[in-house]
């Protein structure tokens, strides 16, 4: 069946993708700072259709129709004041002038439909749900038209597999795990770009409502405004901390790390290998590489190295060992 692109209802209007293999539910979301996979149980799942009001739509249309008022009477004031100063010609300028207001006639139009289809006619959407003992977790989308048969065909595969409930080889719903990509440049960045800005915003919204409710003016020092860079130095200072702990590490620790974030998987194995010879109790490494081995598929090869963080790291090597036995069965099912 393949992946099938959806959008999340609400959060932003976050983009995934569904996947059904075997009878394990693959949930993939990725963006700039990496990605994420989760697999859960497919038949702990019921899905079933609904409807609802996506307000995004017309909240983006108002919200383009309120920035593009100020831009045309910016332009037609230019405009005019050109008109009057250098002598334009009356033509050019009325034909500039009637072409923005067209454009925002129909910016209007469009956001006035948007407005009236968020109304009228909520979108068709699937929502899924899975119980666990602190609840039920419900994960809602909406329905492409592109993709709505092969979405819909994914829904009866599901219900038909959570309704046998007799079914002596359900899996636990515990083994449901996520995994996690993230490129640390990429997090930092977005992170402190993000605490700048909300910063930026404060700072300045509280020079407007001094100047506006006080009785004197908002007077300080330039140096005052240099406070939204503090988010940028506190996460520089931070990745710099880290790469200088992974500056320490053996060099091919160093070339295995780099070829994990870029997903060079070969590459990263080979020089996990080479670090554990060359430093036989090295424990990031025999951990990421145990990780890695799993998630390749060789589960000889990872409870093997497994074994050998338990010689000096028991109780971490025993918690692995429990994720490395859910990934065998969750495994398993997928290829059933």
């Amino acid at each position: 069946m393949g992946k099938i692109p959806v959008t999340h209802v609400g959060s932003g209007a976050r983009r995934f993708s569904l996947e059904l293999r075997g009878r394990v539910l693959v949930i993939e979301f990725k963006n700039w700072i990496g990605h994420a996979t989760t697999y859960v149980p497919a038949e702990r799942v019921t899905a079933e259709h609904a409807r609802h009001r996506n307000g995004q739509l017309p909240l983006r249309s108002w919200t383009s129709v309120l920035l593009y008022l100020p831009i045309i009477t910016l332009v037609v004031l230019l405009l005019q004041s050109l008109s009057a100063r250098d002598g334009l010609e009356a033509l050019p300028s009325t034909a500039i002038s009637g072409f923005l207001a067209l454009t925002f006639l129909g910016v209007v139009i469009y956001a006035v439909g948007a407005t009236i289809r968020f109304l009228l006619w909520p979108q068709r959407t699937v929502r899924l749900r899975v119980a666990t003992d602190e609840g039920a977790n419900h994960l809602e989308f909406y329905r492409p038209e592109s993709h709505g048969e092969q979405l819909d065909a994914l829904v009866t595969q599901i219900q038909g597999l959570s309704s046998d409930e007799a079914n002596e080889s359900l899996m636990p719903l515990h083994l449901a795990f996520t995994r996690q990509h993230v490129k640390p440049f990429r997090l930092t960045l977005a992170r402190a770009a993000y605490t700048t800005v909300l910063l930026t915003l404060l700072l300045f919204a509280g020079k407007y409502a001094w100047e506006h409710y006080g009785e004197t003016a908002y007077v300080v020092s330039p140096m005052v405004y240099s406070v939204v860079l503090l988010p940028l130095a506190w996460y520089a200072a931070g990745y710099s901390v880290q790469r200088y702990f992974l500056s320490r590490e053996p060099a091919a620790f160093r070339k295995a790390v780099h070829h994990l974030y870029r997903e060079e998987y070969d590459l990263a194995e080979a020089d996990f290998e080479k670090t554990v010879e060359q430093v036989p109790e090295h424990e990031p490494a025999l951990r990421l590489l145990t990780e890695l081995l799993a998630q390749r598929g060789d589960f000889d090869g990872a409870f093997a190295r497994c074994a050998q963080l338990a010689r000096f790291r028991p109780e971490e090597a025993e918690a692995l060992q429990g994720d490395l036995w859910a990934l065998k069965r969750i495994t398993a099912h997928m290829e059933s």
